[in-house]
């Protein structure tokens, strides 16, 4: 290929927009609350299933 070949085609790619749109700051910490959010109601409910587990693993079925 001639170097005028390799230039066009890099002025052809160059047209295109560029790269893809960068991270939208305000979407980056709406995503990061909502996973907060999400593994603060994990742990919360684990800990709720570990607890009845442990009630009725010995016979008494006392829920509150």
């Amino acid at each position: 290929m001639s170097p005028e070949t390799i230039k066009n085609m890099a002025s052809t790619f160059a047209k295109r927009g560029g790269g893809p749109a960068g991270p939208d700051e305000a979407e980056i910490n709406k995503l990061d609350s909502k996973f907060g959010q999400r593994v603060m109601e994990r742990d919360f409910f684990s800990k709720r299933a570990q607890d009845c587990q442990a009630r009725t693993a010995g016979g008494n079925v006392t829920l509150t």
